[in-house]
């Protein structure tokens, strides 16, 4: 069958191939469409330098300097592990709240991320607004700081925090992710397959022969026409 005959089905029941078309861009519209409209997310990434002191040993120091560094890798890795707690993420809704951008520990542990390479902990946080990210961005590092021997009792005894932030939290805008702006495209082009294999189908059912094509398939010789 020559592609001028399945477009002339296609305009010929259009209304079909429309339908599914209209009926899911409703359905996204009125159900789905707030979910992936693009809308703006700030990232804040905030490095910290993790950093045991020596051990004092009677009247002096230790300067074993490998032990120290290999102990601070491990404590990286520990606090690496303890910001996606919920004891952490507690801590970070309640130092966001005393920021005055209160972000809840949930949201926080759904958008936090972090990476460690020898004695550098880089932690990113999303929020939906630049206040959030930042207030968030602040909390970690308050938090690691000032508080990070609530987590492991081997740093309680420790004088001068083990944590020192290398960054200020700066929100950074991020782009949308690729669903936004994929997401009700995909679905009318699924529509519009629908609808398509619907007028096929619906072609191919039909007793009905409408035009001189139609006759000639059944291989009958077409004598005259009577225009419409």
């Amino acid at each position: 069958m020559p592609i001028t005959d399945y477009l002339r089905i296609l305009l010929r029941r259009w209304w079909l191939v429309l339908l599914p078309v209209v009926v899911i861009t409703v359905f996204t519209v009125v159900t789905a469409f707030p979910q992936v409209l693009p809308r703006n997310r700030y990232q804040v990434v905030v490095r910290f330098g993790i950093g045991l002191p020596p051990e004092q040993s009677g009247a002096g120091y230790n300067y074993d300097r490998q032990y120290v560094w290999t102990a601070s890798e491990y404590t990286n890795q520990a606090l690496a592990d303890a910001l996606v707690t919920g004891k952490f993420a507690e801590a970070i809704a309640k130092r966001t709240t005393a920021l005055g951008t209160p972000v809840p520990a949930t949201q926080y542990q759904g958008g936090v991320t972090r990476d460690y390479r020898g004695s550098i902990l880089t932690v990113s946080v999303i929020g939906n607004t630049a206040e959030e990210a930042v207030a968030m961005g602040q909390a970690v590092t308050d938090e690691l700081t000032e508080n990070s021997s609530a987590y492991f009792q081997q740093l309680s005894k420790s004088q001068v925090s083990p944590v020192r932030a290398l960054d200020n939290p700066n929100p950074i805008l991020l782009p949308p992710p690729p669903r936004s702006s994929l997401d009700l495209p995909v679905r009318v082009l699924l529509g519009f397959l629908v609808g398509a294999a619907l007028a096929f189908v619906s072609h191919f059912i039909d007793p009905l022969l409408r035009d001189r094509r139609d006759v000639q398939r059944m291989d009958i010789p077409v004598v005259g026409e009577i225009p419409a």
